[in-house]
């Protein structure tokens, strides 16, 4: 009975707590114990095989150590079960190792997953799951989540300051060892940008203050009306003759695009993952499961590598939001007090509050005008369409508002709105840049009456939070 408290006990703590994130690294060793009991005397070892890739990026940034699983053996019971490399930048040098982690584990343990291990022979295999740990590959990263709490605490023991509990952490503090003069206030984003994509003019990739001013206007103009040229972190010019009215630009919140065939934003919140289909094609994926494509092949030398920085920035970006959840509970109660207050329920008058949105109206206002979001991030929705289906209105969220309207579509944060004038059905936002974004609130008068003044108390409250 105490052994069975003892392992409810262990359930009940963050997953975190068994995870082990890593690069390849020949100094990383297992606990004697076997990984599947603890035994103290196993006599198997199960051998992971790491084939580590060193690339030399010729443009001088850091080079990366990227780890696939060559192949397991059990001893003598069991051979090459499973291999991948996983690939990273398309240019630059390369050179590999075979790097072995030897893990013990006891007969037993070793009959339970010995024909689970026999059934991996897919040579693509990037994810390995057994009864007593999962191995995949993230970031160039090993991530293995014990299912014993107590062994994988060992194993942090064992093997401090190389293992680390989460992708975001292991980021954080290989940032900060490849840039020993960072000082504590420098965010893990501009150092990350600062590794991964300093400024590169012969690759048509450049970063403030040394962006041409045409190429900054022209890209604003072209695909990022709503941003001031001071948000601007980076921006990559993907035009054939130079005028930078396609390719991309980099803020501290997310990414800008345009290509031939597709434009859109997206926010580091709102993105999943990013994969390098191409030399000059990157695919992101979005937390709403929808997916986005970036395609200029103008940027074909350094795609790979700003398909890196996203998917860093996405981690850290969603570590970071985590975190933060306790610290904005105040703030969330606030907004909930006043939407009851100014914005109640009113489905007769086209507005609706969660969970009272119907379904079909939130997926078609989301993927029609706010794809960046997901559904639990929506507060309230306003239907400005004349047959009800939501593809023209507004959503609120706890950080702004997406709006589609005959005047056309765009996001405003309640950051950076300075003061709301209302004109009958039209409410002029005045942003704190200077510029201007119009609302025409057809279909629902009620609640655009009452808008203005709940956005000047939103804005109120999250100036005061911050």
């Amino acid at each position: 009975m105490e052994n069975s408290a003892n392992d409810a006990s262990r359930n009940t703590q963050d997953s975190s707590s068994k995870k082990a994130v890593f690069r390849p690294n020949d100094k990383i060793v297992f606990p004697g114990g076997c990984i599947g009991c603890l035994a103290s005397s196993p006599k198997h070892q199960l051998q992971l095989n790491i084939l580590v890739t060193r690339q030399n990026v010729k443009s001088g940034t850091t080079g990366s150590t990227i780890g696939g699983v060559v192949g397991f053996a059990l001893g003598g019971f069991i051979g090459a079960a499973a291999g991948t490399v996983i690939g990273g930048a398309l240019s630059g040098d390369h050179s590999s190792s075979t790097l072995p982690l030897i893990i013990p584990i006891c007969e037993t343990c070793l009959s339970k997953i010995d024909n689970q291990l026999k059934k991996i022979n897919d040579p693509n295999t990037a994810i390995i799951t057994t009864p007593y740990f999962t191995r995949e590959i993230e970031e160039g990263f090993i991530v293995i989540t014990f299912s014993n709490t107590d062994y994988a605490g060992q194993f942090h023991k064992l093997n401090k300051g190389l293992v680390f509990t989460s992708l975001a952490e292991a980021i954080s503090q290989e940032l900060r060892s490849q840039a020993p003069t960072s000082s504590a206030e420098q965010e893990d984003s501009q150092l990350l940008l600062d590794m991964l994509l300093p400024n590169m003019p012969d690759r048509n990739w450049y970063r403030q203050p040394d962006i041409p001013p045409k190429k900054l206007n022209n890209a604003i103009a072209s695909y990022a009306k709503n941003i001031t040229p001071e948000s601007v972190i980076g921006l990559a010019d993907g035009s054939v003759m130079g005028s930078a009215k396609d390719g991309c630009i980099l803020t501290s919140e997310g990414i800008y695009y345009k290509s031939t065939l597709s434009r859109g934003q997206f926010f580091w919140r709102g993105i999943q993952k990013a994969h390098l289909k191409n030399k000059s094609t990157m695919e992101l994926v979005l937390i709403s499961g929808k997916t986005a494509t970036i395609d200029c092949v103008c940027l074909d030398k350094i795609m790979s590598i700003l398909a890196e920085y996203v998917n860093k920035m996405v981690i850290l970006t969603h570590a970071k939001e985590s975190s933060s959840t306790d610290k904005d509970k105040p703030k969330q109660e606030s907004l909930v007090s006043l939407m009851d207050k100014y914005l109640p329920n009113m489905p007769d008058e086209h507005w609706y509050r969660q969970p009272d949105i119907p379904p079909k109206k939130l997926k078609n206002a989301i993927s029609t005008y706010a794809n960046s979001i997901t559904p639990e991030q929506v507060l309230g929705l306003a239907d400005g369409t004349l047959f009800g289906s939501a593809k023209e209105g507004c959503l609120l969220t706890s950080d702004g508002m997406y709006f589609k309207t005959s005047l056309g579509q765009g996001q405003v944060f309640w950051k950076d709105i300075q003061k709301v004038n209302a004109n009958k059905n039209l409410l002029e936002f005045v942003l704190a840049s200077g510029k201007t974004a119009n609302i025409e609130c057809f279909g629902y008068y009620s609640m655009a009456a009452a808008l203005p003044e709940f956005i000047t108390q939103m804005t109120t409250l999250t100036t005061t939070t911050e």
